[in-house]
């Protein structure tokens, strides 16, 4: 009796646990639309998982299928599909991760109120996509959520914003006006990365790091002025940044990463703080600075003539827009960093003290006009010094290094 009654409980619970399984996964279709979905484990909601047989261009998200609402776009529901416009879903409190990833024909988009997070990928590669409204409840716009939108030319962030991830603009080259929220903390990694068409952007004073790579590549950017809350400037943060005139450093930076300012043709001024205690390679290589001004305070940089140097032993960046053909290296300089003479088009002749021990790489790279290093040593000195294999690479010159006992000619 016991061991019957014991079955027929198993055998209710079975059923009781694949009828539950059932309504959870079961795939279902939309009879008035097509639309693909599936019932939530609540019963009472579902969440639209693809385009099944619905043949519109026009995408509308019903508020309810029968009994269901509709409540959220499942991860990669509609990529790369050939939907034209989006919108709809009162309900709708979730996009997934990629749900419109690469849909090249999508031209416009109204995220429903109820958002309150856009997941990565969830716009990206939708190249046609030109007008764009965002809920005004968002609180964050994930990994790359908008990455590679070519036609995007301009978007209003809502206020409620706290949080952009990481590439979430990357490659949106048309993109000429966003407005960033006022409560943003953190512009993160390759956040405009290759924004072409960016020419202004006001960064909130909320904002106490700049990432890697932000705003590399954007080309057509004047002028910056950086918050005084920030505190990092991350590795190559403003690379390539080519039209970039003027960049105001606050005292509030403590860390400016590799390469941050590399590239900036147009800049040729700027100032270190004395709050800056640490500081990439090649922080200004490619530029054409004629003056490089730091701190007297600066516990790590200083400044001579006009060019920049680290703890007082490192040679860290020659101003590459002096006309001068002449330079001397002081004595006591033990370093001379990785490409500190690059793109130094007027630079001829560089005398460089028995002091130095370690040549970084490329040192003088695409600095054409290089034709004579003296050195205060002798041959077997100079060969002692170490040196990086590519350190003389690209001078695209034969230069001669001239030693108190002899020459040495080497070809760039």
């Amino acid at each position: 009796m016991k061991s019957s009654l014991r079955l027929i409980i198993s055998t209710v619970i079975l059923a009781t646990v694949l009828m539950l399984c059932a309504i959870t996964t079961c795939a279902c279709t939309d009879g008035s639309n097509g639309l693909e979905y599936e019932v939530n484990s609540d019963g009472e909601t579902c969440t639209i998982t693809g385009l099944g047989t619905y043949s519109s261009k026009d995408l509308v998200i019903p508020d309810t299928i029968g009994s269901y609402k509709v409540t959220a776009i499942a991860d990669r529901a509609f990529k790369d599909t050939d939907i034209e416009t989006f919108s709809g879903g009162k309900n709708i409190t979730k996009i997934g991760i990629g749900a419109f990833h690469n849909c090249k024909q999508l031209k416009r988009a109204l995220v429903p109120d109820g958002v309150t997070k856009l997941e990565g990928w969830c716009f990206q590669f939708c190249e046609s996509l030109s007008d764009v409204t965002l809920p005004p409840y968002l609180v964050s716009i994930g990994y790359a959520a908008f990455a590679e939108c070519s036609s995007l030319v301009t978007l209003d962030i809502p206020d409620t914003v706290l949080e952009i991830e990481e590439h979430a603009f990357d490659k949106c080259k048309n993109l000429s006006n966003v407005k960033l929220p006022p409560k943003l903390k953190s512009i993160e990694t390759c956040v405009f990365f290759e924004c072409l068409s960016l020419v202004t952007i006001n960064i909130p004073e909320t904002v106490i790091k700049i990432g890697d790579a932000a705003f590399a590549a954007c080309q057509r950017i004047t002028s910056i002025s950086i918050p005084n809350k920030v505190e990092t400037v991350g590795a190559f943060a403003f690379m390539g940044c080519q039209s970039l005139k003027e960049i105001i450093i606050p005292d509030s930076v403590t860390e400016i990463g590799q390469s941050a300012f590399s590239f900036c043709f147009s800049l040729t001024e700027i100032y270190f703080p004395a709050s800056v205690t640490k500081i990439g390679t090649s922080p200004l290589a490619y530029t054409n600075l004629t003056s490089i001004d730091v701190d007297a305070n600066s516990p790590i940089l200083s400044s001579i003539d006009g060019n920049l140097y680290h703890n007082g032993t490192i040679f860290l960046n020659y101003a590459g827009g002096k006309s001068d053909s002449y330079f001397s290296i002081p004595n006591g300089i033990i370093k001379i960093a990785t490409e500190s003479f690059v793109g130094c088009l007027n630079l001829k002749t560089l005398s460089i003290p028995q002091s130095v021990k370690f040549i970084g790489s490329q040192v003088f790279h695409y600095s054409p006009n290089i034709e004579t290093l003296y050195y205060d040593g002798t041959v077997d000195d100079w060969e002692n010094i170490t040196k990086m294999p590519d350190w003389n690479a690209n001078t695209e010159s034969i230069f001669t290094i001239i030693c108190t006992d002899g020459t040495i000619a080497m070809d760039g």
